[in-house]
């Protein structure tokens, strides 16, 4: 653990990677020692112990630091949990891809809603296709294929657009949580799974948790797959009243379609504030780089994580499900003065936050 211990990782993955690089070795799996006699098997992750104390070829089990300002950065750290948040966001949720997904589905928006009701331009009149509708001998028609895989397509990006913000926001949730400096229930931040649930199921627990954000932006991902249906079959070429065909919407249909893409410019605009919360010294969607933030100690050592059969255990364990809530385990991520090289963790929260990390007593 020595190797995710280092104070001085990276939130580049890039060179995130190049500074595990002694840690090549590690596997995750089933595990078994060689002489034991009885108790047997164990999932972790881990190293064979002919390669326990190995280095990546040619390393030399050197560490290496990409970033000069090092010592700096060490020294500002103090033990302030508002440091610990680090600087690292995902980059959907940064300021410029964030504001841009807006601005441009905004605009896109409003000049939809624009021309479809204009005097001049209404969707409602049709509009001439620029090609061929009469369907050939094998009934395909090159306008109606065109008008109906054309919106499809546009409907399928902003739906594929949108899970990329709805992702994000599963993994980075449970430890907003965490960053409360009066801590956070075991229910709400380490045993939250919103990143490998199911889409309904997601809306369920989060609703749960009381995590409204999660919950409503997990919905709107689920239901968003309507726009590329609803966009495929809005367009239809038919024979207008003067024997012109034209391509004409289904204005119900049309009408549906409008209301999900103003939930979509809504659903992007929930995502603005209270993004401070989700800062965090590196990405959290690797193995390596979830260990790195739960290497403490005291975090290590918590008899809670000794031998565990399985999510229910866990949870007994925790304190979860009891009948009186106080008997539930509160955790916190920062960084305590005097423990682990000042380093930022997932800790339990013990009375004071202050107390000796064998001490089973919590707050919730």
């Amino acid at each position: 653990m020595s190797s995710y211990r280092r104070s001085d990782l990276a939130e580049d993955a890039k060179v995130f990677k190049s500074q595990l690089r002694e840690r090549w070795f590690d596997r995750l799996g089933y595990w078994k020692a060689e002489d034991a006699t009885a108790g047997g098997i164990w999932y972790t992750i881990g190293a064979p112990p002919d390669q326990g104390s190995g280095s990546a070829p040619g390393s030399m089990g050197k560490r290496v630091s990409n970033d000069p300002s090092i010592d700096v950065k060490e020294a500002a750290l103090g033990n302030s949990m508002e440091n610990a948040r680090g600087k690292y966001l995902p980059l959907p949720l940064r300021n410029g891809p964030l504001l841009a997904s807006i601005a441009v589905t905004f605009l896109l928006l409003a000049a939809l809603i624009v021309v479809s009701f204009l005097p001049q331009t209404r969707l409602e009149d049709g509009f001439l296709p620029g090609l061929n509708a009469r369907p050939d001998r094998n009934a395909f028609s090159p306008a109606n294929f065109v008008f109906s895989f054309a919106p499809a397509m546009a409907g399928m990006v902003l739906f594929l657009h949108f899970q990329v913000f709805d992702q994000s926001l599963r993994i980075l949730q449970p430890w907003a949580d965490l960053h409360d400096v009066n801590g956070s229930p075991a229910s709400r931040s380490l045993l939250a799974d919103y990143a490998a649930c199911l889409p309904l199921q997601v809306t369920w627990r989060a609703l749960r948790n009381g995590h409204w954000r999660v919950a409503v932006i997990s919905l709107l991902a689920t239901l968003f797959i309507s726009i590329p249906v609803l966009g495929g079959g809005l367009l239809m070429a038919l024979t207008g009243p003067n024997r012109t065909v034209r391509m004409y919407p289904s204005m119900p249909v049309f009408g549906v379609l409008l209301a999900f893409l103003v939930l979509y410019v809504g659903g992007l605009c929930l995502m603005v504030p209270g993004r401070r919360q989700f800062l965090l010294p590196r990405p959290v969607t690797s193995v390596a780089g979830i260990i790195s933030l739960c290497s403490a100690e005291e975090l290590i050592q918590d008899a809670a994580f000794r031998s565990v059969r399985g999510r229910r255990d866990l949870e007994n364990r925790l304190g979860v499900g009891r009948d009186d809530s106080r008997d539930e385990s509160s955790w916190f991520f920062g960084i305590v003065l005097g423990r682990d090289r000042q380093l930022a963790s997932i800790r339990r929260m013990n009375n004071f936050t202050e107390k000796l990390p064998n001490s089973s007593r919590s707050i919730a």
